[in-house]
C-alpha cells in the first residue's frame, strides 16, 4: 500500500500545476531534497515542458533550449516543477543541510 501522505501532496502539486497552466510561464517548486518522486509524478500528471529532480543534474542551457522549443512549437505556456534538491551541472545542491534549531515559545 502506497504512503497516503505522499500521495496527497503529489495530488496538490498536480492541482496546482492544473491552475498554473493559464499563467505564461511558472515555476513551482515541491519537497524532495534527496529524490524527485513528487516533481516527477506531478509534472508528468501535469504535463509540464520542465521537470527538475536531484537524481539528474541539470543543464541550464538545455532547460533554457526546452522552454524555447515549447514556445516554438504553438505552446502558450512554459511551466517547469523542480524538487527543491535539483541542481545545476558543476554545482552543489542548494538546501540547507541542518535545521535552525526552535527558539523557545516560538509558534
Amino acid at each position: 500500500m502506497r504512503d497516503s501522505g505522499q500521495l496527497r501532496i503529489r495530488q496538490i502539486a498536480t492541482d496546482v500545476l492544473d491552475k498554473l497552466h493559464s499563467i505564461a510561464g511558472a515555476q513551482l517548486r515541491v519537497m524532495g531534497r534527496h529524490t524527485g518522486r513528487i516533481a516527477l509524478h506531478a509534472g508528468l500528471a501535469g504535463t509540464v515542458g520542465v521537470i527538475l529532480i536531484p537524481e539528474i543534474e541539470y543543464n541550464l542551457e538545455c532547460v533554457c533550449e526546452k522552454i524555447e522549443e515549447r514556445y516554438r512549437g504553438g505552446w502558450e505556456f512554459a511551466l517547469v516543477v523542480a524538487a527543491e534538491g535539483a541542481y545545476e551541472q558543476g554545482r552543489e545542491s542548494s538546501f540547507i543541510q541542518t535545521a535552525t534549531p526552535a527558539r523557545a515559545g516560538a509558534l
